[in-house]
């Protein structure tokens, strides 16, 4: 019984002495200014790691070089273009402590992004403004096409795949429908829909 109790004691010990755990922290570093609609996504979520290893908090780089490290793997991954430069930056830490050896890894995410030129940033922005208008147009042929195919007092039947609803028309706003009937239990309500496939006129 003895030795069962040393040897539990023993395998415990070992587990404790020889187990690690892990601190981690991380930060937003300065990155490209994207205040101006001048640019767009490259691609997104890249990332780079770099490691030190010390013994006794002795040895290994120092935290700026791990960053620019970490960065550089990053960058050789993914190298840069001609007007693409790094956007939100992240720099992340993770500690981890073996009884007297601690390792420091470093891991950097970023995006890409591409800047256009001022020529490209007109035409972009102009090509933005007429399809807003085109997407405008629609929204108000929509709303008074909607209004013209039926009007207040049009007698309806609704039916979609649960249930068949027979009411008049109180009210239209925008693209919704307001539906007036009654239910099995003879208690008037009030359907609100915009889905016009669904309704149709009734004498």
């Amino acid at each position: 019984m003895k030795k069962i109790f040393k040897l539990l004691s023993f395998v415990v010990g070992f587990l404790f002495i020889f187990s690690s755990c892990a601190v981690h922290n991380g930060y937003m570093n300065n990155s490209a200014s994207l205040s101006q609609a001048n640019f767009s996504y490259v691609n997104t979520n890249i990332s780079g790691k770099a490691s030190t290893l010390k013994f006794l908090g002795i040895g290994g780089l120092g935290r700026r070089a791990i960053v620019s490290e970490a960065k550089e793997n990053m960058l050789m991954k993914n190298p840069l273009k001609s007007n693409q430069t790094l956007a939100n930056i992240t720099i992340n830490w993770k500690m981890g402590f073996y009884l007297i050896v601690m390792t420091n890894t470093c891991t950097v995410t970023a995006d890409i992004v591409e800047f256009y030129l001022n020529d490209e940033a007109r035409k972009i922005k102009t090509s933005k403004l007429k399809t807003n208008k085109k997407e405008e147009n629609l929204n108000t042929q929509e709303i008074n096409s909607n209004k013209q195919k039926f009007k207040v007092g049009d007698k309806v039947q609704y039916k979609d795949a649960f249930r068949t609803i027979k009411g008049i028309v109180i009210k239209i706003e925008g693209k919704f429908y307001y539906i007036k009937y009654e239910n099995s239990r003879g208690i008037e309500k009030t359907l609100k829909t915009y889905e016009e496939i669904w309704i149709k006129k009734i004498n």
